[in-house]
């Protein structure tokens, strides 16, 4: 448990996080597993491990994980990091029902909690409550100014509501932060794509961003709709083809409206010829 965590398995733990920040995820498993081999239940290190399973997009690896940490915070004492661990473990697990009741109980019983007031913020986010997540959001930024997942969120969410303005401070502040971030960097191409018309500076962040994490399956997406644009339809259409090497099942109703306007525009790009 992690009141018992034994120095080894802290040391090991922060070198997982280094590496998972560099968006080295393969020597963070290493660290994480050597951690795990002094304090294997500690529920810490198998957040950090799931969340990084979840980075690589080995979500059938995770999922198994999460669960279990949920069972052993269940019989520990409530404290702020045990419920935020719980919360955390619920969101990744689609279970956003349960997620949502534990993030209510951290914000009663500690309302400035910075790992709560995030949690929330992007729970809210992905429920498309966009207003009441930048509400929280700033509300983290204001308890922690250099909090780099608040920052690349925030910075996302405004870039995506068209906060085109707004949005480039909290994401150059972000990269500043971590700008070996796979993420991080997927957002500073998506800034000069929509932003600047850049294509060719979106698609050096894109690339970045997947020689570090090569499943990372919104950068070819994106990627294909600026190679069009660019009027590279061949290029494109190799870059939409990885999408479903790596995730056959991406083409569904969330994605149908996007998937289909590259089709269309690959299509009049082969018609013009």
């Amino acid at each position: 448990m992690v009141s018992n965590i034994s120095e080894k398995s802290i040391l090991l733990s922060d070198k997982a996080m280094e590496c998972c920040m560099n968006g080295n995820f393969e020597n963070a498993l290493k660290y994480f597993d050597e951690g795990l081999s002094v304090d294997e239940d500690n529920i810490l290190l198998l957040y950090n491990k799931a969340g990084c399973l979840v980075n690589m997009g080995e979500i059938e690896q995770s999922d198994p994980i999460f669960k279990k940490i949920i069972g052993l915070c269940d019989e520990m004492d409530k404290s702020e990091l045990v419920l935020n661990i719980k919360a955390n473990s619920y969101t990744y697990l689609r279970d956003f029902d349960s997620a949502r009741e534990v993030f209510e109980e951290i914000l009663k019983d500690f309302p400035n909690n910075v790992d709560g007031l995030l949690s929330r913020a992007i729970y809210l986010k992905r429920e498309c409550m966009y207003d009441d997540s930048l509400e929280v959001f700033r509300k983290v930024l204001n308890l922690d100014p250099d909090n780099f997942e608040a920052n690349m969120y925030m910075g996302e969410l405004l870039l995506d509501l068209g906060g085109h303005e707004e949005c480039k401070k909290f994401i150059d502040k972000a990269f500043e932060l971590c700008p070996d971030f796979p993420y991080i960097l997927y957002i500073k191409g998506c800034y000069f794509a929509a932003v600047c018309e850049d294509y060719k500076k979106a698609i050096e962040y894109y690339d970045k961003a997947i020689n570090i994490e090569p499943g990372l399956v919104k950068c070819y997406f994106e990627k294909s709709k600026c190679l069009v644009l660019l009027g590279k339809a061949d290029e494109a259409k190799k870059s939409f083809n990885k999408i479903y090497e790596l995730n056959p099942e991406f083409y569904d109703e969330s994605h149908k409206e996007l998937l289909d306007d590259i089709i269309e525009m690959l299509a009049n790009h082969y018609f013009m010829d």
